[in-house]
């Protein structure tokens, strides 16, 4: 074999073997469920997490899926594709279409703990604004109650200031982490917030439910986002899982 073949071989081996071993491909992790009702008809539609890929970002998904659960249900306009009903085709590609624009994937990258990506810098007041926000003041009708919230519109101000999706993703995991834990072994902050949801609902004032609501609500995101229970499990959650996180904490000065 002369020179010549040899480099082309190489030249042809090196083509195929170059292909960038992190590059993400977001229909190979994320696929859709239909929920139907009794009668058949549409229920909802909600995204789903494919458990078969065994690569190195399929494994990372698996072993850390509450975040990955949060981000694909709260980040993707899922009302849209339910409109599309029942064309299963202009909902597939609509889908697709989706999960490939540039920011979602630039997220989806980050959160997948995919090397070389430039990651955003937050400082811990920043994270605790987000955190307070799963922490819901809901009207069922005759009363108040308290909700732990999975996603919604409760982060829109926020992410019209400044992107906190992954904030968002990696607090709603540490949150629901500690309803894991024994009751004996929770955190303060779950009794905490049975206190606080009482004081944020008292009404002085004899406002209407609405306005109450309203006020409520925010009474319940300054108390949780000052809880002290509160920051030093998501700041211990965040420096167990400092390996894999999708962001920068800011250091205090």
């Amino acid at each position: 074999m002369n020179i010549t073949n040899l480099i082309l071989i190489l030249l042809v081996f090196t083509f195929f073997n170059c292909k960038p071993k992190d590059k993400l491909t977001p229909e190979n992790y994320i696929d859709l469920i239909y929920h139907k009702n009794d009668n058949k008809t549409l229920s909802h539609i909600s995204t789903n997490i494919i458990d078969k890929q065994d690569d190195d970002i399929g494994v990372f998904i698996k072993n850390h899926k509450p975040r990955f659960d949060y981000f694909f249900g709260n980040k993707l306009d899922v009302e849209t594709l339910e409109m599309l009903y029942p064309d299963t085709l202009k909902i597939k590609k609509e889908f697709i279409k989706q999960i490939n624009e540039k920011h979602f994937v630039s997220n989806f990258s980050k959160l997948a703990n995919i090397k070389k990506q430039t990651k955003e810098h937050y400082t811990i007041d920043e994270i605790m604004q987000v955190a307070s926000r799963f922490f819901v003041v809901v009207n069922s009708g005759k009363t108040f109650r308290i909700k732990i919230c999975a996603g919604g519109n409760y982060f829109q101000d926020l992410n019209a200031i400044k992107d906190v999706s992954l904030i968002e993703a990696m607090t709603y995991e540490a949150i629901i982490s500690a309803f894991d834990k024994k009751k004996s072994e929770r955190p303060k902050f779950i009794s905490n917030t049975r206190t606080y949801f009482s004081e944020a609902i008292k009404n002085p004032k004899s406002l209407d439910n609405n306005e109450l609501l309203k006020l409520a609500e925010n009474r319940l995101y300054e108390m949780m986002e000052k809880d002290e229970s509160l920051k030093l499990f998501i700041d211990e959650y965040l420096i167990i899982n400092s390996n894999n996180l999708p962001f920068e904490i800011k250091k205090d000065n």
